[in-house]
């Protein structure tokens, strides 16, 4: 027979289990709130992003245009490229998930929720190697333009190593948009509570904590 003193003590055990129970589901309710309030701040962050990506991508085309054989003129004119405009990417946040990753919360949410961010997470870092990549192009290619922009003649040398550099810069630049594109959409989908799939979406992501 259980002593008073024990079963006090498992009561008070219980008690202690339940409102810790209880203290997760809050505090695993507040992660996902924040973290899809984030990923709502993303999808409208990437399609500023895309829009900045088109319109420097439309500038390297008219610049490439502006290389085209002119009519023959006497003296020839001087070389003025089109202005290239920054590519401005503000790059979705991963503030809320570091703080969930790093706060060991994670253990709190449904594991298939879990799954998709780390997914988000990963193609993030890849979309910031790739725009650190294009960065670096566009030094180079500002460093072009800078020598050739201005010259009166341009041979068919000059002409070529202007445009592998304006090549190179789109390049990375479709890339960068082509991420930030998959980025968004991924974020679409845990919004709509889908799993990320090899088709991006498949099935609802269930409700129970993942750990």
């Amino acid at each position: 027979m259980l002593q008073p003193s024990t079963i006090g003590l498992l009561i008070a055990i219980g008690l202690e289990q339940l409102v810790e129970y209880f203290h997760h589901r809050h505090q695993a309710a507040a992660i996902v709130g924040k973290l899809k309030a984030e990923s709502y701040e993303n999808i409208v962050v990437v399609r500023s992003d895309v829009k900045n990506c088109d319109q420097t991508l439309a500038a390297i085309k008219a610049i490439d245009d502006s290389l085209d054989p002119k009519p023959k003129a006497s003296p020839a004119p001087p070389w003025m490229p089109p202005a290239l405009p920054e590519a401005r990417i503000y790059k979705p946040s991963n503030a809320q998930w570091l703080i969930a990753r790093d706060g060991a919360l994670l253990q709190f949410l449904p594991s298939a929720l879990v799954a998709n961010y780390w997914k988000i997470e990963v193609t993030r870092e890849h979309t910031d190697a790739v725009y650190f990549d294009a960065r670096r192009s566009r030094l180079r290619l500002n460093a072009l333009l800078d020598v050739y922009a201005g010259q009166s003649a341009l041979n068919s040398t000059d002409v070529l190593t202007i445009r592998l550099a304006h090549s190179e810069y789109a390049q990375f630049l479709r890339q960068v948009k082509i991420l930030l594109q998959h980025v968004a959409e991924a974020n679409q989908i845990t919004l709509d509570n889908k799993v990320i799939g090899i088709g991006m979406a498949s099935e609802d992501i269930p409700l129970e904590p993942g750990r």
